[in-house]
């Protein structure tokens, strides 16, 4: 080829020409996975924040389930004592009308 008066560089000249499209390939598929490299870092990044986000959310649906729970309690208590009031005002009631 062009080795001839060149030496050194005429030698690299004439591999460069026979194996460009090689080169051309490898530089591409170097440069393809540095770019899906950082879309696997990227989305590892995303995961944990999505990890993070959901371990947030479950814990703030177990708070508002507890303060929900504890208000039902409160309420069930209330209903107890209301409805035990209103059976003893009935039963009351109901002696003092069949005395009458």
């Amino acid at each position: 080829m062009c080795s001839g008066n060149y030496g050194f560089f005429g030698e690299t000249m004439d591999l460069i020409v026979q194996y460009w499209p090689q080169l051309v390939a490898l530089v591409l598929a170097t440069t393809w996975m540095v770019r899906l490299e950082g879309r696997i870092n990227t989305n590892g990044k995303l995961i944990d924040n999505l990890r993070t986000s959901r371990k947030e959310d479950l814990d703030a649906a177990r708070e508002a389930r507890e303060a929900t729970n504890s208000r039902l309690d409160r309420l069930d208590t209330k209903l107890d004592s209301i409805f035990s009031e209103i059976r003893g005002d009935l039963k009351l009631l109901f002696t003092k009308g069949t005395h009458e």
